[in-house]
């Protein structure tokens, strides 16, 4: 695996594996002579980021017992480029034990990014390396073999270019290793990420000992949900089903659109959850596509190796994701393809742990014999309709406005400051680092070297005078962000009370040269995963800066940032002084249970979808407030305890600046409010959802921000408010039980 996902490329795939024929389960055995593999894992972290963790020299008697025949060993090249580099010694203590406990190794130099990119442009260094390993590994010909190259593309495109050779490079890696070593089985892949397509269009290599490998990821959507390295989609999916439907896509669709930053994106995602939903991916699926890749092999008389498959745990259902990778290795096992799962690492993101601790229903769908201390993988959380909505502009900090100069609003003056191996960064020079402000706003210059397999320049933007700030009240992140040339941004929120370098929790952005506002909600912002861990909420709690990090490797660019703000979910408590005229008080509990003048008839009820786990709501009118005692309880999908406040009669809203009620609970954390009009059913209606406290708090919410749900039928947005004939104030969050109260239901005309 490397940085690379392309979702046209992932929504053509989906498209084409659902029209092939049914899989044939019978295999035509090859006549080569590679070595023979079947059951195997990626094992990483060990030479390829950091320093070697001898201590996981137990993991491969682990992964013998379990079942698991062979290991692919991921490799950083440059690693090796040194002849005296201890990575080599260490490479061989990993061959001996393989060869204990009768293991094969795939020996697959997996570059980052930055050193591919000089490989295919000419490094002669690579050449030579792989003469040397194919010199290293000749007394290991029973146990070693060697892949040349992980998931090629194109060097300077970064994408599946149809214009790049990567067959002649393939042909120079191949020629370089054999010129030393005869015997080996090499692994050979094809272009375009070593996709199935990269394959078919290969050119084959007329030797006996080859393996050809494929990796299979697809669907993204579903396998990389969560991935902050894969595009600005991925980053912002969670609990994406598998396998999909119609119903199962649409429940998680609201949650989902509610995280995307800019209108544009939120329009792309509609129509790639409509695509997924419709799709039809399945085992059969899965299936067909493996089985053209193998009729490629079978032709060119070679065995086929699944180097890759798996889906990322951060965000996936547990139970689907196991579903997903048994559905995998049984669709390879059935047309004999010797598969590889990535990655095994008790800190990996993909392989069969979970909170470092191995988890028996992923040990079992790689194929594998789980230990006896492994987890039951949890069950599938319910679909949570308790998202976030898109803040209300008014209510916000201002942390920095950089019209006003160096100093922020808000903090103090910003820094900035480059990182990066072997060489540092340049970026804009200033008077101790301060960052330099221009036009109004903070920009700079800045180049990362190509020479960086990482590097940046980070932007440190205090949040308070006083060092710390509580941010846990505030849902979003707002500010404006142009760079030249486009590129990745990286945001991060930090606190050196809880956290430190290098496990920010961050969230990465697709930049282009035209300034654009971003809105990005707090709760979809990642752990980095290489440092320790620390919970999101405690980092909001003591906020002490906002990092902006430009990642852009090999060109000079600059970046443009400004008016970073905080923003609340609603206008809570802010009521401007509105002339009684424009008041229409639909319901006041304070004139013993009667309606306002404007009013009708109200009334409480419950829902849910499992009748066999009955909600409840009742309710009484104590003081100036309507009462409701609500009780959801597990397992329910959907479920809910609602007042119901009917206008009496049709109102028209576009009419309406904002509603305005009174609200409080106990053992809630969010209320949806919503309009049910005369044109809707009961599950599209424009709908806000409100974050309340046991506090009775004032919420002002303009009508401009009620949305349609997207779950029922399509309604217009407008003509339901048009058509309302009441208020709905639901608590449905399935597992909670406690107290709402009302009161107060006031509609602000406009003048």
């Amino acid at each position: 695996m490397m940085i690379a996902a392309r979702w046209l490329f992932v929504l053509a795939l989906i498209g084409v594996g659902c029209s092939l024929a049914r899989v044939v389960e019978t295999q035509t055995q090859s006549t080569t002579q590679a070595l023979s593999l079947q059951r195997g894992v990626n094992l990483t972290g060990w030479f390829q980021f950091g320093e070697f963790q001898e201590a996981r020299f137990s993991e491969i008697q682990l992964l013998r017992d379990s079942g698991i025949d062979f290991i692919r060993l991921p490799i950083q090249p440059t690693l090796l480029y040194d002849q005296k580099s201890t990575t080599w010694a260490l490479l061989k203590r990993v061959l001996l034990e393989a060869r204990r406990v009768k293991m094969r190794v795939i020996v697959d130099f997996h570059s980052a990014l930055n050193t591919q990119r000089e490989i295919l442009t000419g490094d002669q260094r690579f050449l030579e390396l792989l003469g040397s390993m194919g010199t290293f590994l000749l007394p290991f010909l029973d146990v070693a073999l060697l892949e040349p190259m992980n998931e090629p593309i194109s060097p300077t495109a970064d994408t599946c270019d149809p214009a790049f050779d990567w067959d002649s490079w393939q042909k120079k890696f191949y020629q370089a290793a054999r010129a030393t070593n005869k015997d080996i089985t090499l692994v050979l892949t094809g272009a375009c990420w070593g996709g199935i397509d990269g394959l078919l269009k290969s050119q084959p290599i007329a030797d006996k000992n080859i393996m050809y490998s494929v990796h299979y990821y697809d669907p993204m959507m579903f396998s990389h949900q969560g991935a902050s390295w894969t595009g600005a989609e991925s980053r912002f999916l969670k609990n994406i089903p598998y396998p999909p439907t119609p119903a199962n896509v649409a429940a998680i669709t609201p949650s989902v659109l509610n995280q995307m930053p800019t209108a544009a994106l939120k329009n792309q995602m509609r129509d790639m959850l409509s695509a997924y939903g419709k799709s039809g991916f399945e085992f059969a699926t899965i299936a067909n596509r493996l089985a053209i890749a193998q009729a490629w092999a079978t032709k060119n008389n070679a065995k086929l190796l699944l180097g890759e498959f798996g889906a990322l745990i951060d965000e996936a259902p547990p139970q689907d994701r196991v579903r997903y990778v048994n559905d995998v290795r049984n669709a390879a096992e059935r047309l004999g393809i010797a598969y590889a799962m990535w990655d095994f690492n008790p800190n990996g993101g993909f392989g069969p742990y979970r909170n470092g601790q191995p988890e028996k229903g992923m040990f079992e769908a790689m194929g594998a014999r789980a230990p006896t201390n492994a987890v039951p993988t949890p069950a599938n959380a319910v679909p949570n309709s308790t998202y976030l909505l898109n803040p209300v502009p008014s209510n916000q900090l201002l942390i920095a406005d950089f019209a006003n100069g160096s100093q922020n609003v808000f903090g103090t003056p910003t820094t900035y400051y480059a990182y990066g191996q072997p060489t540092q960064p340049t970026f804009t020079p200033a008077i101790n680092n301060a960052a330099p402000v221009q036009n109004g706003q903070l920009e700079f210059d800045f180049k990362v070297p190509n020479s960086n397999d990482y590097g940046g320049v980070v932007t440190n933007i205090p949040v308070a005078k006083q060092g710390i700030f509580d941010a846990r009240v505030f849902g979003f992140i707002r500010f404006e962000l142009s760079l030249v040339g486009g590129g990745q941004v990286r945001v991060g929120v930090a606190s050196s009370k809880v956290d430190d370098n290098g496990d920010r929790f961050q969230f990465t952005v697709d930049a282009t040269d035209t300034p654009t506002v971003y809105t990005l909600a707090l709760e979809a912002f990642r752990q980095g995963g290489w440092g320790k861990k620390v919970v999101l909420e405690d980092v909001l709690r003591q906020l002490e800066q906002i990092e902006v990090t430009a990642m852009n490797t090999g060109q000079p660019s600059r970046i443009r940032f400004d008016n970073l703000v905080l923003l609340n979910m609603v206008e809570a408590s802010v009521v401007p002084n509105v002339p009684a005229a424009l008041q229409n008080v639909l319901f006041d509990f304070s004139l013993a249970g009667q309606a306002g003048n404007q009013g009708g008839e109200w009334s409480v009820s419950a829902y849910q979808q499992n009748a066999a786990r009955v909600a409840t709501a009742t309710s009484e009118i104590i003081g100036n407030t309507l009462k409701v005692n609500f009780d959801i309880p597990q397992p329910n999908e959907y479920a809910g305890a609602s007042v119901n406040l009917n206008f009496g009669s049709v109102r028209n809203l576009l009419n309406t600046n904002a509603l305005r009620l009174e609200l409080s609970a106990l053992g809630a954390q969010t209320v949806r409010v919503e309009f049910p009009s005369t044109l809707d059913s009961a599950n599209d209606h424009p709908q806000f959802r409100v974050q309340v406290s046991p506090q009775q708090t004032t919420y002002r919410i303009p009508i401009s921000e009620f949305y349609q749900a997207g779950w029922g039928k399509a309604v217009d947005r407008l003509e339901a408010l048009r058509n309302a004939k009441g208020i709905n104030v639901i608590v449905d969050t399935v597992g909670t039980k406690g107290t709402l109260r009302l009161d107060q239901v006031v509609l602000e005309q406009k003048p």
